[in-house]
């Protein structure tokens, strides 16, 4: 599947308006809550916990669309959002069961948003600069993509759980190899691989 085909079946098959920046927060924070949640577990933020989720993806995303973007400079500002999130929650919302997984996958579906906003033709011209973020965007990390890159690597990271357990080392790891497969598959990035191979349907 090509970039600008993925990118239209995506939007098509999720249920809210993804063109709607509030809809866009609620899309990528409820990607992240799903099953598997310990019994009596809150996983959803309360309102102030959320508009500190809401300030910290646009701060980040405002630190990274720009065009001379290196990997080095939009991981370390990945890993210093997750870090400031963990810190919000600790003083909005310290009830709200939070994680690592959880952080990486709000991040990265918001990433993906806008991409996907990027390179779909009703959309384009008015997302066209989040383009700059394809090359050095993540994999979001959940179930379908551990069951893709264990049946495709044999050194794919043993994670239990990758909302509940997995550890920024194994997520470093998990992004790497990622990377290795698309130099192997001629893609730009870990992202662009999940997309075209459909690996998150």
């Amino acid at each position: 599947m090509e970039l600008k085909e993925a990118a239209s079946y995506f939007i098509d098959r999720i249920s809210f308006e993804i063109e709607d920046p509030e809809e866009r927060l609620e899309g990528a924070i409820r990607a992240s809550m799903g099953a598997g949640n310990p019994n009596g577990a809150r996983v959803k933020p309360n309102a102030e916990f959320k508009e500190a989720i809401k300030k910290r993806l646009e701060d980040f995303l405002k630190e990274v669309t720009v065009e001379d973007i290196s990997q080095e400079k939009y991981d370390e500002a990945f890993y210093k959002t997750v870090s400031s999130l963990n810190s919000d929650a600790g003083e909005k919302d310290p009830e709200c069961k939070v994680s690592f997984g959880r952080f990486q996958k709000i991040i990265n579906i918001w990433v993906k948003y806008h991409v996907v906003l990027a390179y779909d033709e009703d959309f384009r011209n008015e997302f066209d600069k989040y383009k700059v973020l394809l090359p050095v965007a993540h994999i979001p990390v959940d179930r379908y993509v551990l069951n893709w890159f264990r049946e495709k690597r044999d050194d794919t990271p043993s994670i239990d759980s990758w909302k509940w357990k997995m550890s920024e080392g194994q997520y470093r790891s998990l992004q790497n190899i990622a990377r290795d497969v698309c130099r192997n598959e001629k893609l730009r990035s870990p992202l662009e691989l999940e997309m075209v191979k459909g690996i998150w349907s």
